[in-house]
């Protein structure tokens, strides 16, 4: 898998993924509330609350061992 630029795209609303702000690595989702989008981590802590930076590149979380990946999960 391969990192993706968030200016380059993002991930449907609600997807997990992994994410980085170029030094943190963690799990997250993005979250639109409003028509505004932010990225969000479990039981909607903001990422930036948690990390350095704002994210900046992000991948499609792996499928689980034995199973191939399907979609939205």
């Amino acid at each position: 898998m391969e990192w993706t630029s968030v200016s380059a795209a993002l991930p449907p609303a609600g997807q997990r993924v992994i994410v980085t702000d170029g030094e943190i690595t963690g799990e997250a989702y993005i979250v639109t509330v409003g028509g505004v989008s932010a990225w969000n981590r479990s039981h909607n802590t903001p990422w930036e609350a948690w990390a350095r930076g704002p994210v900046t590149a992000w991948m499609p979380l792996p499928a689980p061992p034995g199973r191939q990946q399907t979609g939205n999960r």
